[in-house]
């Protein structure tokens, strides 16, 4: 066992013991910190640099990319196999329902094994799982969403991209479409999908005069900033909810 790993499991023991000692005070902190000192000590043979080789796509890119909002990397964060990981390098790609990282080497890529991810953050955008036991309690498809709102209520957005292989003369290259955007709202245990302000206010079922004139009065066009606008009428109507 490396003199690393001995410090840390050392540490991790003197947490445990320090929150005992203190009946219980500050020891998410504690375990909290513990854990990012080990997955500092671990480097290069972190877990979470333990997954398949990112293989992109079978054929040269022409049009446009695959992965969410850019195709250059942000610094984001991941809880991975029971691990909290910060500032990792890493994409979305929307077209496969894959989170890439970055290696260590700075130059090959990683696609890390979804069911060891509870949830991730890239760009102020944070992505929650949904599992075949959320998927069949729920009725949403298995995959990643785009957790934009969640309080008494939650807005989620399904991202994805599709793409096509072409072939003329000059070759065979991949091109992918704009992203597509399916926002569902839950105002109970159910999910409805929406897509025009007319659906929102449906679904949400109350308040609907209320609703519209307070996001009149933001004045943001809903087709221009849909998601935008959908954030703004779902609050407003927990507002009012929590108000009785």
């Amino acid at each position: 066992m490396s003199k690393c790993l001995l410090a840390v499991l050392f540490l991790c023991s003197f947490f445990k013991i320090s929150y005992c000692q203190s009946g219980g005070a500050n020891e998410t902190s504690a375990l909290q910190h513990a854990r990012q000192l080990y997955v500092n000590s671990l480097s290069q043979q972190a877990g979470i640099y333990s997954g398949p080789d990112y293989l992109g796509y079978p054929h040269p890119v022409k049009d446009g990319h695959p992965f969410f909002l850019s195709a250059e990397p942000f610094k984001g964060e991941i809880y991975y196999d029971g691990i909290q990981y910060k500032d990792i390098p890493m994409w979305y790609d929307l077209a496969k329902n894959e989170v890439i990282i970055q290696r260590y080497d700075n130059f090959s890529r990683i696609s890390l094994h979804p069911e060891r991810i509870r949830d991730f953050s890239i760009s102020g955008h944070h992505y929650i799982k949904i599992d075949e036991t959320a998927s069949g309690r729920t009725g949403l498809a298995k995959g990643f969403y785009d957790q934009l709102y969640h309080k008494k209520s939650e807005v989620l957005v399904r991202r994805s991209k599709d793409f096509l292989i072409n072939t003329n003369i000059d070759g065979v290259w991949v091109s992918f479409s704009n992203e597509k955007n399916a926002v569902f709202i839950r105002t109970g245990t159910e999910y409805k999908q929406v897509s025009s302000q007319k659906s929102v206010l449906q679904a949400l079922g109350k308040y609907q005069k209320e609703i519209q004139a307070d996001l009149k009065q933001t004045k943001i066009r809903f087709n221009k900033e849909r998601e935008k606008a959908i954030i703004i009428m779902v609050a407003y109507y927990d507002e009012l909810n929590s108000q009785l």
